[in-house]
């Protein structure tokens, strides 16, 4: 299995990123609900669902490792508050018809986790790949001069996702573990919110009725399974490659926000678009011409 997830690293988190791109649908689902009470059920439910996994494939044990290595548990924790962060921020975006604005903030993304790929881990950059970040930030840079105001929540939410990929990258423990580790120190939290949010009238039980209440704890199968996929991904490919393939989620995003839910595509907005899957191709192509160089010079050697 270990040596398929190497091979396959940037698929999963390409499947990651694809699941992300339609979760606009999910979380409008259930827009009555106080951002602030849906964040909490993710979290919460998400420990609950990667606990029972934990327990059927038998890896508690590691779970309790990886809280007793104080390091392990720092990055964790930090990463938790990362992924929180960007969680609560992207469904206040969607819930109140912003679905636009939080693609823009993903598709930032890619700039802040290349930069950090730099500073932390050293990865170098071909001129090509240089080319392929400048082309998408002349993207960027069209929506930010046409609407005339710097992009406070976008940039926070894309920052706060490029942190989490950065800890994750040195994350130790396997994705299943980290994940419910990660939402295991928040839960506390989560939990305490929804019990007051429901004693005082403002959570799920008074704005939902019927099936509409699944949505909530299914809420934790639909944010952990994108993570567990992102979790075993990234830890096997570059973190610039795993930058540029984020490009797929914002552009899901968009497509969700005008198709489905009628948000205007303005002028810059369709520059962007142009730019930015520009910008995918030249890096993908340029990455798959630097690996075969190298698998050119190891047969020579």
């Amino acid at each position: 299995m270990m040596n398929w997830i190497k091979k396959h690293g940037g698929l999963c988190v390409l499947l990651c990123y694809i699941c992300w791109g339609f979760l606009p649908i999910y979380w409008k689902q259930i827009d009555s609900l106080d951002p602030v009470y849906i964040l909490s059920g993710r979290i919460f439910w998400s420990v609950i669902f990667c606990g029972i996994l934990l327990l059927v494939t038998g890896q508690a044990g590691k779970a309790k490792e990886a809280l007793k290595d104080k390091g392990e548990a720092l990055r964790l924790f930090f990463a938790g508050v990362a992924v929180c962060i960007n969680w609560g921020l992207y469904i206040y975006a969607v819930v109140n018809d912003h679905v636009l604005d939080g693609s823009l903030a993903y598709y930032m993304c890619p700039l802040f986790t290349i930069g950090l790929a730099f500073l932390f881990y050293k990865e170098r950059l071909s001129g090509l790949q240089l080319l392929s970040l400048a082309i998408a930030l002349a993207g960027i840079l069209a929506v930010i001069f046409a609407h005339g105001e710097f992009p406070w929540l976008a940039v926070i939410i894309g920052m706060s996702f490029a942190v989490y990929s950065t800890i994750k990258k040195r994350v130790k423990a396997e994705g299943l573990v980290s994940t419910f580790v990660e939402s295991l120190f928040l839960s506390p939290l989560a939990l305490a919110y929804m019990v007051w949010a429901e004693g005082n009238g403002t959570g799920a039980l008074a704005a939902l009725e019927g099936a509409e209440l699944l949505y909530l704890p299914l809420s934790g199968v639909v944010t952990a399974i994108p993570l567990l996929f992102f979790a075993y991904g990234v830890k096997h490919i570059s973190m610039a490659l795993a930058g540029i393939l984020m490009y797929v989620n914002p552009t899901l995003q968009m497509l969700v926000g005008i198709l489905v839910y009628g948000e205007e595509l303005d002028p810059s907005r369709m520059v962007l678009f142009a730019c930015v899957w520009a910008a995918l191709i030249l890096f993908v192509w340029s990455n798959n011409r630097k690996s075969k160089g190298k698998e050119l010079r190891t047969e020579r050697e």
